[in-house]
C-alpha cells in the first residue's frame, strides 16, 4: 500500500444537467495512512478508477452508467447512488429496503432521480435518505412536481382503506395469471412434447397475456409484495420474449427514465437501422434501410431473450461484443449496480439458458418439424410485443411532444405516450395495462390489474394540470399510424445521410430537446 493521495475528478453528467442542478466540478481526495517505501504519492487517475470499478463488476465491458462517464464513485471506489445532485451510500440500507435488493441496486452508480421518484410518493423515503447521504450542503428538496404530487394523492384516495399495498397486485388479478399460466403450459407439452401446430399457434397468446400481465408488473415491482417473489416470476417472459435481468436495464431504467430519448432510450434500437423517431438523424453503420428490415420485427424475442444476455454476460467473443455495441447504440446491458454480483451475472444466464433448451428439445424431439413449431410462438410474441410496447411511443404527435422542452418529468410522462381503448377490463388484461401507457409511465408502482378503475381519476388530473392526452380508437388504430410514421421517416433516406426537407411524413425536422428538470 502506497502513502498517497487518490484524486476522483468527477464531471457533471448529463442527467444532472437535464435537472437544472449547477453543482461544479469537483475533485474527491483520498488519503492511507499506511506507509511503505519512500512515501512517494499515487496519482490515480479518472480513467484509472474507472478501470478498477469495471474489474471488480467481473464482467463484460457493458458497465457504463446512463451519463456515458462511468459509474458514480464515492472516495473508496464504492458506487453511489444520485439523486437530485446529491450523493448517497445506500450500501447498508440494501438489504432493508422495502422493494428488495434488486430495485435499489438499479440505481446504483448512477443518476437515478427520475427512476427514484417514479417509485417513491414524494412525501416519503426522503427521510431515510439523509441518514446515507455523502455529498455536504444544503439537501435539493425532492417531489417538487405538483402534478406528481396530485397524482400520489390521486393514488392514496383510491386505495384508501384497503391496505397499505392494496396498489399492487390483487388476489383476483392473481387468480387470472395462474389460469392463464396453465393453459399456457398446456399448449407447451402440447406444442412440444406432443407435437401439436394448433398448441403451437394458441401457445404465443396465452404466454403474451402471462408475461405482459405478470412479468411486466414483477419488473416493476408491483406483481407482489414480496420482492422475492417478483423476481421469480419475471422470468415468465422467458423464453419468448426477454431476460429479467438486462430487461431491468431495457425497459426499467432507459425506457422509463429516457423515454423515446434518442441515444438514451434502447428501446429506438429495435430496428435499425431503420429510424423510427424524427429526432434520429445521423447515419447508421449497418447502412441503408431495405424492406427487408421490416422483418426484424418478427424476432425480437429472440434477440432480447438470448443474443442480449449473451452479450451482456461477456461469454461471446470479444470481435462480436464490439460489432454488436457498434450496431446497437446505445445498446442494452447489465445494469452497473447488478454486474458486481455473481448471483445477478449467473441469474442473467438462465434466460438464454432456458430459450437454447427450447429449441434444442423441439429439434431433438421432432426433427425438422420442431423448427416450425418453433415459429408460432417466437414470431407471434415478437409481433405482439412491438404492436402493444411501441405503437404508443413511436408516434408524430408523441415525437413532436418531446421537443416541447416540458421541464415536469412527469407531466413530459404523460404526453409522451398514446393510450386506447381506456375503459376496456379485456384490452387491459390483454394488454397488461399498456392501453394506459400515459398512466403506466406516471405511475410505474401501480399494478395493471387497477388501470382501468384509475384512469379516470387520472386522465381528470391530467386536465386540472392542462395535460393533452393523445389517444387512439384501439390497438389497430394505434399500430397503423405508428407504422405510417415509421414509413414516412424512412422512405426517403439518401445514401449516406439524410436531406431533413426530404424526411417525408409525420414530423418537422427537430431541434434537440433542451435539458428538463422534474420540478414545476
Amino acid at each position: 500500500m502506497h502513502n498517497g493521495t487518490v484524486t476522483l475528478t468527477k464531471h457533471i453528467s448529463p442527467a444532472i444537467a437535464r435537472r437544472g442542478c449547477s453543482t461544479p466540478r469537483r475533485t474527491l481526495s483520498l488519503k492511507s495512512d499506511v506507509s511503505m517505501g519512500g512515501g512517494q504519492s499515487n496519482e490515480l487517475s479518472l480513467e484509472d478508477a474507472k478501470a478498477e470499478a469495471k474489474a471488480k463488476a467481473e464482467g463484460p465491458a457493458m458497465w457504463m452508467s446512463s451519463d456515458g462517464e462511468g459509474p458514480i464513485l464515492g472516495k473508496q471506489g464504492q458506487m453511489l447512488w444520485r439523486i437530485h445532485g446529491i450523493d448517497y451510500d445506500l450500501a447498508s440500507f440494501v438489504k432493508d429496503h422495502p422493494g428488495g435488493e434488486l430495485a435499489i441496486r438499479l440505481g446504483q452508480g448512477i443518476d437515478c432521480t427520475d427512476l427514484y421518484e417514479s417509485y417513491h410518493s414524494s412525501h416519503v423515503a426522503f427521510s431515510v435518505l439523509d441518514k446515507h447521504r455523502v455529498t455536504p450542503g444544503t439537501v435539493a428538496e425532492l417531489g417538487k412536481s405538483q402534478f406528481k404530487h396530485d397524482l400520489d394523492e390521486v393514488v392514496r384516495l383510491h386505495f384508501s382503506g384497503k391496505g397499505r399495498f392494496a396498489y399492487k397486485g390483487t388476489t383476483k388479478h392473481h387468480v387470472t395469471c395462474a389460469t392463464v399460466f396453465a393453459c399456457e403450459i398446456a399448449c407447451f407439452v402440447g406444442a412440444f412434447w406432443h407435437g401439436s401446430m394448433i398448441a403451437s399457434f394458441l401457445l404465443p397468446w396465452f404466454f403474451w397475456v402471462c408475461a405482459v400481465n405478470v412479468s411486466h408488473d414483477a419488473s416493476h415491482f408491483c406483481f407482489s409484495t414480496i420482492p422475492w417473489v417478483n423476481e421469480i416470476v419475471a422470468f415468465a417472459a422467458v423464453p419468448f420474449l426477454y431476460e429479467p435481468i438486462t430487461w431491468a436495464h431495457q425497459h426499467v431504467v432507459s425506457h422509463h427514465t429516457h423515454c423515446n430519448e434518442v441515444g438514451a432510450d434502447v428501446d429506438l434500437q429495435h430496428f435499425v437501422p431503420l429510424r423510427i423517431h424524427s429526432e434520429d438523424t445521423k447515419p447508421h453503420v449497418m447502412g441503408n434501410p431495405t424492406p427487408f428490415d421490416y422483418l426484424k420485427v418478427l424476432l425480437v424475442g429472440l434477440h432480447l431473450g438470448f443474443w442480449v444476455p449473451l452479450n451482456a454476460s461477456g461469454l461471446l467473443p470479444t470481435n462480436l461484443q464490439h460489432e454488436y455495441k457498434r450496431s446497437f447504440s446505445p445498446d442494452i446491458h447489465m445494469p452497473i449496480g447488478l454486474a458486481g454480483h455473481k448471483k445477478y451475472r449467473v441469474r442473467g444466464l438462465v434466460g438464454p439458458v432456458l430459450t437454447l433448451n427450447v429449441v434444442v428439445f423441439a429439434f431433438c424431439t421432432h426433427g425438422w418439424y420442431g423448427g416450425l413449431l418453433l415459429l408460432p410462438p417466437f414470431v407471434i410474441d415478437s409481433l405482439l410485443f412491438i404492436m402493444v410496447t411501441q405503437a404508443s411511443h413511436i408516434q408524430p404527435e408523441v415525437q413532436i411532444a418531446e421537443l416541447s422542452d416540458e421541464p415536469d418529468f412527469f407531466k413530459y410522462q404523460a404526453r409522451t405516450s398514446v393510450d386506447y381503448s381506456t375503459p376496456s377490463d379485456l384490452w387491459r388484461l390483454l394488454t397488461g395495462g399498456l392501453n394506459t401507457q400515459a398512466l403506466h409511465h406516471c405511475l410505474p408502482y401501480v399494478s395493471c390489474c387497477h388501470y382501468t378503475d384509475l384512469y379516470p381519476a387520472f386522465e381528470a388530473c391530467c386536465n386540472r394540470h392542462g395535460i393533452q392526452l393523445h389517444k387512439r380508437e384501439h390497438l389497430l388504430h394505434a399500430t397503423s399510424t405508428c407504422m405510417q410514421h415509421v414509413w414516412g421517416l424512412n422512405q426517403n433516406r439518401s445514401a449516406r445521410t439524410w436531406d431533413p426537407s426530404e424526411w417525408g411524413a409525420a414530423v418537422d425536422p427537430p431541434t434537440r430537446r433542451r435539458s428538463r428538470v422534474s420540478t414545476e
